[in-house]
Formats: C-alpha cells, sequence, structure tokens
C-alpha cells in the first residue's frame, strides 16, 4: 500500500537525475504485481491497526484489511524545518515525482540558477551532482564536518 497514486518507484532517479517519468522512475508495472499475487494499493494509507484483531484500517475509502502478518515499512518523509517561511513558493522537499515536476519547473533550464540545499546526507549530495551537472549553481549546507 502507498499513499501516493503510482506503484513503487526507484527513488535513486529522482535525487541522481530529477527523472519524472513514471515509466523510467517505477520498478515494475501492475501486471509484475498481479502475477506474482501482489495486490497493490496506490493512493492510500493506513489509518488505524488492531492489533488483537489482526486488522488495518484505510483512511480514505474506510475499508479494513486483515491479515496473519503484519509488517511495518513506512519508508521516510522529508523533514520539513521549523521556520517562518519554508512554505514559500521557492523553497521545495524531495521524496515523489510531484517534487520533482515542482523543482524542475522551478529551475526552468537550470543554468546559472543559484540552489542552496539544506542536507548533506545521501539525497543531498546526489541532488547537488544532479542540479550542479545542469548548470546550476549549487551551495550545500550541512551540520556534519564531512557529508554523508
Amino acid at each position: 500500500m502507498s499513499k501516493e497514486p503510482y506503484l513503487p518507484i526507484d527513488r535513486t532517479k529522482l535525487s541522481k537525475a530529477l527523472l519524472t517519468e513514471l515509466n523510467k522512475l517505477q520498478w515494475r508495472d501492475a501486471e509484475f504485481f498481479k502475477s506474482a499475487g501482489v495486490d497493490f494499493i496506490t493512493g492510500e494509507e493506513a489509518s488505524d491497526v488492531d492489533f488483537k484483531g489482526k486488522k488495518v484500517s484505510l483512511k480514505k475509502s474506510g475499508k479494513t484489511l486483515g491479515y496473519d502478518k503484519l509488517i511495518l515499512s513506512t519508508g521516510g518523509t522529508p523533514r520539513k524545518l521549523p521556520l517562518e517561511g519554508f512554505d514559500a513558493s521557492n523553497v521545495f522537499v524531495l521524496r515523489t515525482q510531484v517534487h520533482a515536476k515542482e523543482i524542475n519547473a522551478a529551475l526552468g533550464d537550470y543554468k546559472d540558477k543559484k540552489v542552496a540545499i539544506i542536507g548533506t546526507s545521501f539525497i543531498g549530495m546526489e541532488l547537488a551532482n544532479c542540479l550542479a551537472g545542469k548548470g546550476a549553481k549549487v551551495t550545500l549546507i550541512g551540520i556534519e564536518k564531512a557529508p554523508l
């Protein structure tokens, strides 16, 4: 299950190249999951788990799904800084295809655009390399003495 409206994607392609075409981002197509016996639910997220009753409630549809074993693999979400102005139109996070589209649209041809990236972990470093390769002027900001 994923709250995103598409099948699982290779997120490294977001930070390495800011790709946005789902056919280039998705790990597998819907037929793969179906033939493997996987019922993949998109556009939905869990809202509650009844551990004794072995049921998961879905937020959007209100449906309840039963299970024998439960694996929580919640993934990650970008941290938004608790700063005034963080919701400005020129401030972005990168986690989804939509985020990549927003960044691409904002940077246009990339040439000589000044970009500050807060975070020098894997994603920040990959994104800095990607943007610099497209012609942007990139500044990385991190709390570590050395990246990663």
